[in-house]
């Protein structure tokens, strides 16, 4: 067995085990139907059965410049893995098992659990390039979507705190890509790019995995976290107590006594930085307004004992959900324009002179992206102040 099938192969035991006894339980029952059609049965066996990500050849990896030849060639060994994921793509229902698994291996499900799920997304990429190569592109156009529900079915299931969140959303800018590769050969097609533009709307977005995974923290951290803090919290007030009475008063307190002192500040701070990543201000208004509030937080723990070291942790999660939560919305919106583009050229036979209205704004600053054309397509991008953030580029058939 490959090491880095380890995870597979404890996860997939544990959606075996759970489908005898959920079935074993309520027979004859809708849940236990449900478990017999659990997708992540079917992923699991796709993943268990794919390549070593150390053997795959580095055309394959890289996404571009690869000779159509090489990827029949490799990829044809390897159909059963592709049916499968087909086959798990069209139940509706999937779950993981992934907060059991970490529960089993005692910590966060780390990046050899994604390397066979890599792989299988990159064998989903080869096959995109190939039926684009035979003129199938709107089959190649519903593979990029199923390779982009992979990520997204990891990631709902409750799991969110467990795993590396960098994992499913390099995934998921990996379907995009592919989208970018069909379109850049796909002769004009009114039909399959106005299909496309409203499967780019309806998809799932992954900048809402990253807000309910701070929305889960609370509910995760009371579950393995909130026994340690009551007794970090019991020990601070001990030793501020200044005579015995206190320490009395302090030792009389119940656990939900020590808990509710917790709570309080820690939701409302959360509540704050979950309704300022849900508003519509621009990025860099987010930005300020979540440093004031870690700032807030943090300074309050100077005359707050209740505010616990584990919590202060929490606050470094929030950069990382924000920026990946943008990042996301921004690929997601600039796709989606893209498509506009693409579909005016279809219709008109030339590209517009200016972004089209209606179209979903670039995140960073709530306005229309910048759009320039090139000799062989056009750019969508953001202003100058946003440098480190990737432009967008797109050829266009024909030119």
């Amino acid at each position: 067995m490959k090491a880095n099938n380890h995870y597979l192969l404890c996860a997939s035991c544990i959606c075996i085990v759970n489908l005898v006894y959920t079935s074993f339980l309520n027979a004859k029952t809708t849940v236990a139907e449900r478990e017999l059609n659990n997708a992540a049965l079917l992923y699991y066996q796709a993943f268990l059965t794919c390549p070593d990500y150390d053997d795959v050849p580095l055309y394959l990896r890289n996404r571009s410049g690869a000779d159509i030849a090489d990827l029949r060639k490799y990829t044809g060994d390897y159909q059963h893995v592709l049916k499968l994921l087909e086959a798990a793509d069209k139940l509706p229902y999937c779950n993981m098992a992934i907060p059991w698994l970490q529960r089993e291996i005692g910590g966060k499900v780390d990046d050899s659990f994604f390397k066979p799920i890599r792989v299988a997304s990159m064998l989903i990429g080869a096959n995109v390039r190939i039926l684009a190569a035979d003129g199938d592109y709107k089959t190649a156009l519903s593979q990029c979507f199923m390779m982009r529900r992979i990520p997204w079915r990891i990631a709902e299931n409750r799991s969110l705190l467990f795993i590396r969140p960098l994992n499913v959303t390099s995934m998921n800018r990996a379907s995009f890509l592919n989208v970018r590769a069909v379109l850049e050969v796909m002769p004009p097609d009114e039909k399959t790019l106005r299909w496309l533009k409203e499967q780019l709307a309806e998809a799932p977005r992954m900048s809402e995995v990253h807000i309910a995974r701070l929305e889960q923290f609370l509910e995760i951290w009371l579950r393995y976290d909130s026994p340690k803090a009551i007794s970090e919290l019991r020990r601070k007030l001990l030793a501020n107590s200044v005579n015995e009475t206190q320490k009395q008063k302090v030792m009389a307190l119940t656990d939900d006594d020590l808990l509710s002192r917790i709570r309080k500040p820690f939701e409302e701070f959360h509540h704050s930085v979950i309704y300022t990543l849900s508003n519509d201000m621009s990025y860099e208004q987010k930005h300020a307004r979540l440093e004031s509030l870690e700032k807030e937080y943090i300074d309050q723990a100077e005359n707050n004992p209740a505010i616990i070291l584990s919590l202060q942790l929490y606050t470094h999660e929030i950069p990382i959900s924000f920026n990946m939560t943008v990042r996301d919305t921004r690929w997601c919106n600039a796709y989606e324009v893209a498509a506009e583009i693409y579909l005016m050229k279809a219709t008109t036979g030339r590209l517009p002179e200016t972004i089209p209205d209606g179209v979903p704004k670039d995140p960073l600053t709530n306005k229309n992206f910048l759009y320039r054309t090139t000799d062989d397509g056009f750019i969508l991008s953001s202003p100058p102040r946003f440098k480190n953030w990737s432009e967008f580029r797109f050829k266009v058939p024909g030119g």
